[in-house]
């Protein structure tokens, strides 16, 4: 009777501790797991304003250009020329003739279209300014030699994404539309569905952040091969996944979750493949950019994976090595020996 009674109490208890255990695990990643991986930036103090140079532009009067330029450029003199020249490559911008080309450019049909679309989608960037400065205190706690640049908002007509001269950073927002917006399926050459996914108000922070990285710390690589060029990319990945702590992996490599999921399933596979091609010590060119830059999928591998998979595993190295050899992002990203970090990450592709 006394064993069955004790019996009855251990089963009790185990059943007890069974309802627990999830409530337990929830509590061990909610409190233990956050708290321990992000770093205390509220000394950090830094405050982030957009200048709304793509709402001054093409708020002007029209019938009177020259002086609201002129008077554009005084207020906005080491950003002026970056724009005028850098972006819309009018290099004769001081000559009547250059003015007239900046008051066709913004009274063009089709570029008041895009700016119209432009000023409703970023109507209000307030979140944005936040999420932005966020990550420019994480930023100054890595790398505290980095300055922190001005920010502006330009259209471009659909030129480069980010431009960074001198302190300034400009981001052009007619390619921040989204994926849907029907400016990108009516140029001469159509901008790819696979590109088209990224290019959305909220990838803006990561795109800001990437430039500054690749800025403030070129490749400097000892030797030109894929390898190298992977952990590069790895390198600023890495550096990005602690600049940017509240968000997943899969947001920082621009993958939807079929896309990271892939990744995950088949890093084996993945791993093995450029092993096999003897594709990871190449220095051919067309074989490094066609591999660490975007593309719809990984050539050679099948069609539901997704570009830059030698990245995702690159960051996966990269994750290894900092965690063996107690690696912070700055160290990594002054390492110039690729083939060192490989060796020491100690990877075992699951």
């Amino acid at each position: 009777m006394y064993l069955y009674s004790h019996f009855i109490n251990l089963f009790n208890f185990i059943s007890h501790m069974r309802q627990l255990l999830p409530f337990c695990f929830l509590l061990c990643v909610l409190f233990s797991c956050n708290s321990s991986s992000k770093p205390d930036i509220s000394n950090i103090n830094i405050e982030t304003k957009i200048n709304r140079f793509d709402t001054m532009l093409f708020t002007i009067d029209t019938l009177d250009n020259n002086s609201q330029f002129d008077t554009i450029k005084k207020q906005n003199l080491r950003y002026w020329n970056m724009y005028t020249k850098g972006v819309l490559s009018i290099y004769d911008i001081d000559t009547q003739l250059g003015k007239n080309k900046l008051r066709d450019f913004i009274t063009n049909k089709y570029v008041r279209q895009l700016y119209d679309t432009c000023a409703l989608v970023f109507k209000d960037v307030s979140k944005l300014e936040n999420r932005v400065e966020d990550s420019f205190k994480y930023l100054k706690y890595y790398f505290p030699k980095v300055n922190i640049p001005d920010l502006y908002f330009h259209i471009s007509g659909f030129n480069q994404s980010i431009v960074v001269d001198k302190g300034i950073l400009s981001i052009s927002i007619d390619k921040y539309l989204g994926e849907r917006c029907r400016f990108y399926n009516m140029m001469s050459q159509p901008i790819p569905i696979y590109k088209r996914k990224n290019m959305k108000k909220e990838n803006i922070p990561f795109d800001i952040m990437k430039s500054i990285l690749l800025v403030n710390f070129p490749s400097r690589a000892l030797k030109n091969n894929l390898i190298s060029a992977m952990l590069y990319k790895g390198s600023i990945l890495y550096a990005m996944s602690k600049i940017f702590p509240n968000n997943s992996e899969a947001q920082i490599m621009g993958y939807s979750k079929d896309q990271y999921d892939w990744c995950i399933h088949n890093e084996l596979p993945s791993w093995s493949f450029f092993i096999d091609k003897d594709y990871l010590f190449s220095s051919d060119y067309f074989t490094i950019t066609k591999y660490v830059n975007d593309a719809p999928y990984t050539s050679g591998m099948p069609s539901q994976s997704p570009g830059r998979v030698a990245n995702w595993i690159a960051l996966q190295i990269v994750k290894a090595y900092a965690k063996n050899n107690d690696k912070s992002p700055l160290e990594i990203l002054q390492e110039r020996d690729y083939e060192k970090i490989l060796r020491l990450s100690s990877y075992q592709p699951k």
